[in-house]
């Protein structure tokens, strides 16, 4: 019989740069990516079929929250700047996820609304080997 107490709340999911929890966070997403390769041939009876293993894999981080001035100019420069960053997320049972090269800074909207909060919405991709290590791995 399964635990009547099931998921995580939103806030045990975290996201870090340089080892430091973004404050300003108010939504975080993760994606893991696998491309396939597809193989389909005259025999495969009009049927997909698809290389067990990915073409490529990857790790998109996508974040929005607000933003102070501070943090906006940051953003802007690391948008402007193109270098890997150091990002890890940090799963709520613990494991972490963790690319070789970082993640670069690929896509970042700012907005804001009349009498509202500045806000920002940062797309981050994987370069190099993604890792999970479990906890208390």
């Amino acid at each position: 019989m399964s635990n009547p107490e099931t998921g995580y709340n939103g806030r045990y999911m975290k996201i870090l740069f340089a080892g430091v929890v973004i404050a300003v966070v108010q939504k975080r997403e993760l994606k893991l990516n696998r491309e396939s390769i597809d193989v389909t041939n005259d025999d495969s009876d009009g049927f997909t079929t698809f290389l067990s293993e990915p073409g490529t894999k990857g790790v998109d981080v996508s974040i929005e929250g607000v933003t102070t001035i501070d943090n906006y100019d940051e953003l802007l420069s690391k948008w402007e700047g193109q270098t890997y960053e150091d990002v890890t997320v940090q799963h709520p049972n613990g494991t972490i996820t963790a690319a070789r090269d970082g993640f670069l800074l690929g896509g970042l909207t700012l907005g804001a609304e009349h009498n509202g909060a500045v806000t920002f919405k940062a797309e981050l991709k994987s370069s190099g080997p993604v890792t999970n290590t479990r906890a208390g791995s």
